[in-house]
């Protein structure tokens, strides 16, 4: 190995030592205690049911320990729950399910 490589690894090994403890620091914040899960339906609907099955295997698996709790915001298709998540832009502590609508006329449709 020429020194020049050496001296690059020497340097990426030494900054990412360097850095661990600031990771650490941040991990230990994230992910909050309380992550939002929001449906874009009514209870027992399609999306509700698709949000509670990703709560549950986030938590089963032992990928997110923090708590789910499922909201539903039914409504216009999904836009009750849209301009919701605009206000919401900015948060690190919510998970929503959305698909986008997509209207299609037949040939037969006049």
């Amino acid at each position: 190995m020429n020194m020049k490589l050496k001296s690059v690894m020497m340097g990426a090994a030494i900054a990412s030592i360097a850095t661990m403890p600031l990771s650490n620091a941040i991990a230990k914040d994230y992910p909050p205690r309380t992550i939002s899960m929001v449906a874009p339906s009514g209870a027992g609907g399609g999306w509700d049911l698709t949000i509670r099955t990703v709560a549950k295997t986030l938590k089963d698996t032992g990928l997110v320990e923090s708590n789910m709790p499922v909201t539903n915001r039914p409504g216009g298709g999904g836009a009750v729950n849209l301009a919701y998540m605009q206000t919401q832009k900015d948060s690190d502590k919510l998970i929503s399910v959305y698909s986008p609508y997509f209207a299609h006329k037949s040939d037969g449709c006049k």
